[in-house]
C-alpha cells in the first residue's frame, strides 16, 4: 500500500469533526457509522448495525475514504429519510451486484447500483414528480464533489461549504495530502479554521484576501464555512 492510500484509508477526523465538514447532524452520523439502539414491538432492546465501517474504531476516528461515503450517503437524506436498515439492506444487495465491499467509493454507484438501491430499499416514489430522476439529480450534485484519479479512486472531496446540495462553488477542498486532511481554501494550503480565527480577532477581509492571495470571495467562503461548523457545533 502506498503512502497515498495509507493517508485515504487512515483514522483522521473525529465524528464531530465529519460532521462539522459534511453538514451532517452529528445524531445522523454517529447512527450510520456506530449503529442505533432501539425497541422492538416485542419491547426487547435491539441495535441496528452501523452503515459505514469507520477506519479507526477502537480510536472512533473516520478516514478521507469514510468522508466520501458519509457525503454520498448524505445525498439520500436530502430526498427522503430512509431508515437505516433499509439503507444499510439496499448497499449490501448493490455491493453483490456491484461485485465490491463499498459501493458508496465506487464510481459506477451512480450508473450501476442507484437504481438498484432504490429498488432494494423500498423508497417510496412520487412518479408524478419524477421522484427517481429527483433522486438521481441530487446525488449527482454531490458525486460531482468528488475528484478521482484515473482509476477512479476518489482524492480529494469538496465539500459544501454553504448548505448541501445548493451551491455549485467549489471554494473549499479536503485533500489527505495537505493540511493533513483539513478543509483548505482551494488552490492553497491554508486551513478554513486559520483564516476564521484571524477573522475573529478582527483583521479585515480584504486585509486576510491580500495577505493569502486570494480572491475575498474565497476568504468570505471561508468565514462562512467555519461560521456554520462553529454553529452546528
Amino acid at each position: 500500500m502506498t503512502r497515498a492510500q495509507n493517508l485515504k484509508e487512515e483514522g483522521a477526523y473525529t465524528p464531530t469533526e465529519a460532521a462539522h465538514y459534511l453538514r451532517v447532524p452529528i445524531s445522523t452520523l454517529r447512527t450510520w457509522i456506530f449503529g442505533q439502539d432501539y425497541k422492538a414491538s416485542s419491547g426487547n432492546a435491539r441495535r441496528m448495525r452501523a452503515v459505514i465501517k469507520i477506519a479507526d474504531g477502537e480510536a472512533k476516528l473516520l478516514s478521507f475514504y469514510n468522508l466520501v461515503e458519509i457525503h454520498v450517503l448524505a445525498a439520500f437524506r436530502r430526498v427522503h429519510e430512509i431508515p437505516l436498515p433499509k439503507i444499510r439492506t439496499g448497499l449490501e444487495f448493490v455491493e453483490k451486484k456491484l461485485n465490491t465491499n463499498r459501493p458508496l467509493l465506487n464510481q459506477n454507484f451512480l450508473t450501476d447500483g442507484l437504481d438498484i438501491f432504490v429498488e432494494k430499499s423500498g423508497l417510496l416514489l412520487n412518479v408524478t414528480q419524477g421522484g427517481q430522476a429527483v433522486i438521481r439529480t441530487t446525488v449527482e450534485q454531490f458525486l460531482k464533489r468528488i475528484e478521482r484519479d484515473t482509476s477512479g479512486i476518489p482524492i480529494k472531496l469538496f465539500p459544501f461549504s454553504r448548505h448541501a446540495g445548493q451551491e455549485d462553488t467549489k471554494s473549499i477542498v479536503i485533500d489527505p495530502r495537505v493540511s493533513f486532511g483539513r478543509p483548505v481554501l482551494i488552490g492553497t494550503s491554508v486551513p478554513t479554521v486559520n483564516v476564521f480565527e484571524r477573522f475573529l480577532a478582527g483583521e479585515p477581509i480584504e486585509e486576510l484576501a491580500e495577505d493569502f492571495r486570494v480572491e475575498k470571495s474565497l476568504i468570505e467562503e471561508a468565514i462562512r464555512c467555519e461560521q456554520v461548523q462553529k454553529t452546528v457545533a
